[in-house]
């Protein structure tokens, strides 16, 4: 025999092996070429050649075992499987059913300094101005801020009074527990309190993107715009990919802003207590769809509250481009119900914000056209928005991460510098302002002292110069008169005569009534000068009160009282609350008699003042001779 293999190179057969039956042997030259080298076949079939083999004799009993076998393990896995899917549902009833959305109103703690609730840089000047005349603009009803377990958040007013829960509330509040997105508010849950229910969400101590937008200190470039549409545009993705489905009622107002300058979307989900009732007196309906404003329903199909959310996102864009309020052009000659009417109607030419009067990029310009579109099917939805965002020049630094947040910190840092510049000089103003108050309330020297902490002690003065005045007929005056028009003439008649007291070494030292009382020669003494000062400025008082006019009886002539006197007093501050520089001593009651004794149009002056007078040649004296007057 001859045993030939098949070379699979030349296609020739070659001898591997010769022989007889007894004496057969392989060539040494070559090598066999088994099929799918799998070697030799064996000497004999398993079950041998005629099927008799004792192994195979069970065969049919086996495949009986192997079909029980495989019926069984099925039943074993469907059972199996259905107890997975008997634990998940209740797994996932537990958790739905659960209270962890549910807040003890005593774990809420109530924020008290307003005025560290938002960042300063971020508020527009009219919420800064409330800030500082101590008036909450915060603390409203619909909006109030809290700390939860140490952390700020925020509360936000649900139109429910008390909790009904249901299925549908725990569904939605399953949905914001799973919420996974960075530009979205954190949800924290709901707290009950006497006043109602509210919803407890993520602090941002920037604010709302409206305050920024309108804060015109706070200067938007570009890259900063375009990091606010895009944290935009990823929410609202977000939401309409997830089971929350739409916001519903997107506005400026639900964009804040945290601390690193991240706009986070909120007052999204749980539709079940939340306010969706169209108040048309409420400028939140210009940011609505106008199919919206027309027939109001959330139980619209949901590509259609998609495409209202897409119109609301087109107008925000509008004021971050413009840093307009929504048809702020259009305000000042229609009121707010016209504009709502505009935007019903239906028109060949839909009723939008003007965009002819600001500079926007005509790509942005088209992508605004395109969001708040008539026709809600022509809307781009925001996944196709992001995809486009892309493409725009606009957006060409926009995948710089880095850049970006460093140009965000850059324009904080320069925001803030000129802020903090602008609000120290306002407090330099201000503290400037608030010393010359003081110095008009007390004298300079003794303010300066009451300023330093130190005690005033009081101060005795051998001789001053005290002045004491009144209006003539005043009682008379004044029962002819209105409380008001009274007021308005002793403002008056004090303004003309501190105009007077400016020009003189003299102080101030109280008004009672009608009565207009002066000092010299305290706190700084100025030797004997006081009289001659208080003198000159009693003449001068006098020839003001000739020609002063009654503003409600402008034919009636005005008539002063003038008393003079000179001698000791002691000086000192009175009371802590409203401190006060009063005078003690006879000197002060003799000078009041001086002035009660007197005649009208004159000036009556004490012998000692006298005294001190005619040592000057400028003043002429009468001597009216001696009047018993008490001097205590």
């Amino acid at each position: 025999m001859t045993l030939l293999d098949l070379d699979p190179d030349t296609g020739d057969f070659v001898e591997v092996g010769r022989g007889a039956a007894t004496s057969f042997y392989f060539t040494n030259t070559n090598v066999i070429r088994w099929p799918n080298n799998r070697g030799p076949p064996p000497n004999s079939p398993p079950c041998g050649f005629l099927g008799d083999a004792p192994e195979c004799s069970n065969a049919e009993e086996s495949v009986l075992v192997k079909v029980l076998s495989v019926v069984f393990s099925v039943v074993i896995m469907l059972f199996c499987v259905g107890m997975l899917v008997v634990y998940r549902k209740m797994k996932r009833d537990s958790e739905l059913f659960s209270n962890w959305w549910k807040i003890p109103w005593e774990d809420i703690t109530r924020s008290s300094n307003v005025n560290t609730r938002f960042s300063s840089l971020c508020l527009s000047e009219a919420k800064l101005k409330g800030l500082s005349d101590g008036m909450s603009i915060l603390d409203k009803e619909e909006l109030r801020i809290a700390y939860y377990k140490g952390t700020k958040v925020s509360l936000s007013k649900s139109k429910r009074k008390q909790f009904t829960t249901n299925r549908r509330l725990f569904m939605e509040l399953l949905q914001l527990r799973d919420v996974n997105c960075h530009n979205l508010a954190k949800f924290f849950g709901l707290t009950e309190s006497e006043s109602g229910v509210f919803i407890v969400t993520e602090f941002c101590s920037r604010g709302e993107l409206r305050d920024i937008l309108s804060n015109e200190s706070f200067k938007l470039n570009v890259e900063f715009c375009i990091s606010l549409i895009c944290d935009i545009i990823q929410a609202m993705e977000y939401i309409h990919s997830s089971s929350i489905k739409f916001h519903g009622h997107l506005n400026s107002q639900n964009c804040v802003i945290d601390s690193r300058f991240v706009l986070k979307v909120t007052d999204y989900g749980i539709r079940s207590i939340r306010d969706f009732e169209i108040d048309e007196s409420r400028e939140e309906c210009l940011w609505m769809a106008p199919e919206m404003l027309r027939k109001f329903s959330l139980k619209r199909e949901i590509w259609e509250m998609q495409s209202a959310d897409i119109y609301s996102f087109g107008i925000i864009l509008y004021e971050i481009l413009s840093r307009k309020e929504p048809f702020e052009d259009d305000k000042d000659f229609l009121t707010l119900e016209e504009i709502l009417e505009k935007l019903k109607d239906f028109d060949e030419t839909p009723f939008r914000p003007r965009l002819d009067i600001v500079e926007i990029d005509k790509d942005m310009e088209m992508l605004m056209k395109r969001c708040w579109d008539e026709d809600p099917k022509a809307r781009p939805t925001f996944s196709a928005i992001r995809k486009d965002s892309r493409r725009l020049q606009w957006n060409k630094s926009g995948d710089k991460l880095l850049d970006t947040l460093l140009s965000r910190m850059e324009e904080y840092a320069d925001n803030l510098e000129g802020l903090v510049e602008e609000r120290t000089q306002n407090l330099i103003e201000e503290k400037i302002r608030s010393e010359e108050l003081l110095y008009q309330v007390l004298p300079r020297s003794v303010a300066i002292e009451l300023k330093s902490g130190r005690v005033v002690d009081p101060e005795a003065f051998a001789c001053v110069t005290i002045y004491f005045s009144d209006i003539v007929g005043f009682t008379q005056l004044s029962s002819e008169s209105t409380p008001m028009q009274v007021v308005d003439l002793l403002n008056d008649l004090y303004t003309c005569f501190d105009r007077i007291i400016d020009n003189y070494d003299v102080y101030k030292v109280e008004t009672i009534g009608d009565a207009y009382m002066v000092v010299s020669g305290l706190p700084q003494r100025n030797g004997d000068q006081h009289s001659i000062e208080i003198a000159r400025m009693a003449i001068s008082v006098l020839e003001n009160v000739k020609v002063f006019k009654i503003r409600h009886r402008p034919d009636m002539p005005l008539r002063a009282r003038i008393g003079i006197h000179s001698g000791p007093v002691c000086a000192g501050v009175v009371g802590r609350k409203m401190p006060r520089y009063c005078l003690f001593g006879d000197t002060v009651n003799t000078a009041s008699r001086m002035e009660s004794n007197g005649d009208a149009m004159k000036i009556h002056v004490s012998e000692s003042t006298r005294n001190l007078l005619c040592r000057s040649p400028e003043f002429f004296l009468e001597d009216r001779g001696e009047l018993q007057i008490k001097a205590s």
